[in-house]
Formats: structure tokens, C-alpha cells, sequence
């Protein structure tokens, strides 16, 4: 999923039940890469479904734009993601 910013992400994840996921910088903005069985009704009311391909959270570890590699979703319902 795709948020363009701070708040939608932090509005989109309060609704989740699981604690999977990696979150990563785009831009201004941000993706959640969480599994499908994950993604609660918030992310799609506020953030954009993505298609990413499997190497694509690889490609983007070695870019320098992981901010968090596994229990996304945990960490954003505790935490400020900015």
C-alpha cells in the first residue's frame, strides 16, 4: 500500500489486526508491504493498493529506503513513523 503521507498512514494502520509488514520511504511518502491476509479495511480506505514484484523489498533495502524490515504494522500502532 501506497500512503502519501504521515497521517494517512498512521490512519490507515489503527484498523489492522496484524503485526506483519515493512514500511519503507517514497519519496514524501510511504509503502506498507504487508501480506494480504494482513491488510485491514483502513489501508485501503487510506492508502492505494500496490502490486510489487517479489525482489522489489530487496531492490529497495539496498536503496536505502527500508525504515523498517518486518512487524510493520506493530511498530506504527506504537510508534510516530516520521
Amino acid at each position: 500500500f501506497s500512503f502519501p503521507g504521515p497521517e494517512e498512514l498512521r490512519a490507515g494502520v489503527s484498523g489492522c489486526a496484524g503485526t506483519a509488514g515493512g514500511l519503507y520511504r517514497n519519496g514524501g511518502g510511504y509503502i506498507l508491504a504487508v501480506p494480504a491476509a494482513e491488510a485491514g479495511p483502513g489501508l485501503y480506505e487510506f492508502g492505494a493498493p500496490l502490486s510489487l514484484s517479489e525482489d522489489w523489498e530487496a531492490h529497495a533495502r539496498e536503496q536505502g529506503l527500508c525504515l523498517r524490515s518486518e512487524s510493520a504494522l506493530d511498530y506504527l500502532r506504537r510508534q510516530d513513523p516520521t
